[in-house]
């Protein structure tokens, strides 16, 4: 009944997370733009755990669990929310479990279960999809925990010892899910330690396939971050600053345990990289190394005490900070595990005053009862704030006014839902606030792009490729903008240096190969078009690019094939339908031809070529009528080109409209005086209308 009861609590309280979408803090990285989820097959797991890295970490777990619920639901994120929530319920499970058979007392499994599954610093892990890491591997973790303890447990060693295999086991599918398993083996000595086990050559021995397996997984983590290149330590003003900000972020997480204030997705470091922390770090020593003395000083008298303690400190070291590879001096989510220890020891601490103190037991429960209520709360509207990436960061500046990366966070959401005028005031206010980001200017030469302002657009991505000469995204995007303008050398110049910076990009090679096609280069359009298919296969404009080429080079064959391929990978592509349902109409096949052009229609009303040649298919049927308004469709979507005018003037020619097909002939003798063929069927117009004017007399 008791963990009955705390399973619907925060349940209750964590609901909120269910409602929630995406964010952009990490998530289109691990998530949404993670080719490695999309791949469930036998092949596709095992290049799950071949990968090394995925932004600096080596999680194939983790991946594993996206890409079950990616081939359930695709990038729909309810079903990522449940399954967050659904762990975070499992692991309280095993947190009620694990202090049960350590107290043996309901009341101290209730205390610290329930402390774990409602606290707010907990709903960062919960209500962030990429921070699955923090719950997955903090299940395998307990698992080995409970399994170890059962192997404490039992009086042989033939009966003990398969526990201690399935405890290495599950640490090493807690290491599969995030490195920070790595305190795995210490804690194994703590539990050693709770047991008062004193035989130290077996402790050591029993411990040494964890020692080894964390060594390995530790030379993993290291290739990871750096091929990731996530090892950009912040530099610190001396040593002992670098170790105040590990004793600032021990006492913070202390505190915040009582006291959950500043609850927020990022806690940047109050002073700049290279310079002194603030004096109140230093102070935090003070109280942390005197838990520290207390807990050597009471080693045998309270062994509970020591290990609640041991656990959180032990659990924090790979998060600490001390070596600082993060913007983040703190993060919430960190404190997932290692909250553990001490709600085990408040928890105790609560039931012995329970005991003891009898004449304060109302008190005692009304004060614990207003503190869960107050936790709930407090965790249940910080659940609502993960709703999207304009809630995380709106909430960041709230405590943070001044940081400014969480403006440009921000901006990016702005953009993408059309809040352009609020997305330009984050970009100006992040400008404001540190003039050389490259990244601010390239979101406002983005807006800049989006409202068709090439000048200003084009002029801050300049200004963001000089604040960061390996800006590729800018140079992509103003090349594109020289396309438009015309300026085809300094785009093809845009184009290799982004390729220079990313050779393994696809888009890069795309938009060279949409430049060459463009600029009549058809050769090296194939060639840059296959080249960005063999990096990303499923790359219908790749294959639409490459099949305009083949096309001009007459390859029909192969044209037709890529034009085919682009559809099947995007069936929106509206060109693909029809530059393929002209070469239908070229090889004699009306129906295949007719079909494409109404498809390509129907997608997109102004594909001018396909009015123009189901026009003429209408024409030479004799739908005159059916033809003529694809040809006056045409004319309004194109009115400079000249083969509406001459097309419909044919049909008018047809209809006997003699005058508007006049009309129409010299309106496309304007528009292409030099092509022959018109002024002869002009000639042989005015002789018609000569013809009939003589008859009518």
């Amino acid at each position: 009944m008791l963990l009955s009861g705390v399973l619907v609590i925060t349940f209750l309280v964590l609901i909120p997370t269910l409602y929630n979408g995406w964010t952009n803090l990490d998530d289109p990285m691990y998530v949404l733009n993670n080719p490695l989820i999309r791949d469930l097959s036998f092949n596709g797991i095992k290049q799950m755990f071949s990968t090394l890295h995925v932004n600096g970490s080596y999680n194939p777990l983790v991946l594993l669990s996206w890409a079950i619920d990616y081939s359930l639901v695709g990038t729909s994120p309810a079903l990522y929310h449940v399954v967050n929530l659904g762990l975070h319920l499992i692991c309280v499970i095993f947190v009620f479990y694990l202090a049960y058979v350590l107290s043996k007392n309901n009341s101290v499994a209730f205390g610290t279960a329930l402390l774990f599954g409602i606290h707010p610093m907990h709903v960062e892990a919960i209500a962030w999809i990429t921070s699955r890491k923090e719950l997955l591997y903090t299940l395998f973790y307990l698992l080995g925990l409970i399994t170890y303890y059962w192997y404490l447990e039992k009086k042989t060693l033939r009966l003990s010892y398969h526990y201690l295999v399935l405890a290495f086991i599950f640490y090493t599918c807690a290491l599969f899910s995030k490195g920070s398993a790595l305190t795995f083996p210490l804690v194994l000595w703590l539990f050693d330690y709770l047991k008062n086990r004193k035989d130290t050559i077996r402790l050591i021995i029993e411990k040494l396939p964890f020692l080894i397996l964390s060594i390995l997984f530790t030379y993993l983590s290291i290739i990871a971050q750096k091929e990731g290149n996530a090892l950009q330590f912040r530099a610190f003003y001396s040593v002992f600053d670098s170790l105040s900000v590990g004793f600032y972020g021990y006492l913070t997480y202390l505190i915040k345990i009582i006291y959950p204030h500043t609850l927020s997705a990022l806690h940047p470091y109050p002073t700049p990289s290279g310079s002194p922390s603030p004096w109140y770090f230093s102070l935090a020593a003070i109280p942390i190394l005197t838990i520290t003395a207390i807990c050597i000083y009471k080693l045998k008298k309270a062994r509970s005490f020591v290990f609640g303690f041991a656990f959180y400190f032990i659990t924090l070291i790979p998060v600490i900070q001390v070596l600082s590879f993060a913007v983040s001096v703190t993060a919430d989510r960190f404190t997932y595990l290692p909250y553990f220890g001490v709600f085990y020891i408040m928890s105790l601490g609560i039931f012995k005053l329970w005991n003891q103190k009898s004449q304060y037991k109302k008190l005692l429960f009304t004060l614990c009862s207003i503190y869960a209520l107050f936790l709930s709360y407090t965790s249940f509207n910080y659940s609502a704030t993960w709703k999207n990436s304009e809630t995380v960061w709106s909430r960041v500046i709230e405590y943070y006014p001044n940081y400014f990366v969480s403006y440009i966070n921000r901006s990016e959401y702005r953009i993408k839902n059309g809040f352009l005028d609020a997305a330009l005031k984050d970009c100006n206010t992040a400008i404001q606030i540190k003039k050389d980001y490259f990244l601010a200017y390239y979101n406002r030469g983005y807006i800049y792009e989006i409202q068709k302002d090439n000048t200003k657009a084009i002029n801050d991505y300049s200004t963001s490729i000089l604040y960061n000469p390996k800006a590729f995204q800018a140079y992509q995007n103003r090349g594109i903008l020289y396309v438009q303008q015309q300026k085809y050398d300094l785009a093809l110049n845009d184009f290799n240096h982004s390729i220079k910076l990313k050779p393994k990009d696809a888009l890069a090679y795309l938009n060279r190969a949409s430049l060459y096609e463009k600029t009549g280069l058809y050769n090296k359009a194939i060639q840059d078009a296959t080249s960005s298919i063999a990096l990303f296969e499923l790359n219908a404009k790749a294959y639409y690019v490459r099949a305009k080429s083949f096309l001009a080079n007459n390859t029909i064959d192969k044209a037709l094939n890529d034009f085919s391929k682009a559809i099947t990978i995007d069936p929106k592509l509206a060109g693909a339908y029809t530059h393929r349902g002209t070469i239908y109409f070229e090889q004699n096949l009306i129906t295949k031809a007719i079909s494409d052009f109404n498809i390509a229609i129907q997608l997109e009303p102004q594909q001018v070529d396909a009015h123009i040649n189901l026009g003429i298919i209408l024409m030479n049927n004799t739908q005159l009528k059916q033809a003529l308004f694809h040809f006056t469709k045409a004319q309004q979507y194109a009115p400079n080109n000249y083969l509406v005018y001459i097309n419909r003037a044919l049909l008018y020619k047809r209809m006997h409209n003699y005058q508007n097909a006049l009309k129409d002939i010299e309106k496309s003798i304007s528009l292409a005086p030099t092509n022959n063929a018109i002024h002869q069927e002009k000639l042989k117009l005015i002789a018609l209308i000569s013809n009939e004017s003589l008859r009518n007399d």
